[in-house]
């Protein structure tokens, strides 16, 4: 509680020194920005494919096991059950797999994020030292912060225009 009340009091005393903080909604930047948008666009197509795999596999273990119910009266017991087994055990590795392909594209995407953010953030704080602002905040943080102008759209304006240049700003290039 304590913290919080500390965070409160210096962003207040922040704000009574100076008169142009503004903020940024770092979490809009990433999804809209056209970097932001690619990124979602190449998550989406990995989801499909690994969706489109997925029903294929499915489809074809939900035919072996059709096979293996119309060929059970022929079978003794014992082949039946090593191919029941067997089934299982390639359902399993099905399920597996389709888990850590999951896990993948999660870790893609997360890392991809934290990337797009480093460079959004860069941006940020370059144009707080061209535009000379006091300080800029992270509208989309977990924590209270004193009103200040919004600025995502400048922000968003200028990140999406560097990367549509020929040559990349210096300002994100080691972001």
């Amino acid at each position: 509680m304590k913290k919080i009340i500390a965070l409160v009091a210096l962003v207040a005393m922040s704000a009574a020194y100076a008169k142009d903080l503004v903020s940024v909604d770092i979490s809009r930047l990433i999804t809209e920005s056209k970097q932001g948008k690619e990124l979602r666009n190449r998550i989406d197509s990995e989801v499909e494919q690994l969706q489109q795999y997925q029903n294929t596999e499915v489809a074809k273990l939900q035919e072996k096991n059709n096979d293996l119910l119309r060929q059970s009266k022929a079978l003794d017991a014992e082949v039946l059950n090593s191919k029941i087994v067997a089934l299982k055990m390639e359902e399993r590795r099905l399920q597996r797999e389709l888990q850590a392909r999951q896990e993948d594209i999660q870790a893609m995407m997360q890392s991809e994020q934290e990337i797009l953010r480093r460079k959004v953030t860069a941006v940020a704080a370059n144009m707080r030292e061209e535009k000379e602002w006091s300080g800029v905040f992270d509208s989309s943080a977990p924590y209270v912060v004193a009103a200040g102008d919004d600025v995502t759209s400048v922000v968003l304006e200028r990140f999406d225009s560097a990367f549509t240049d020929a040559a990349v700003n210096d300002d994100v290039r080691g972001a």
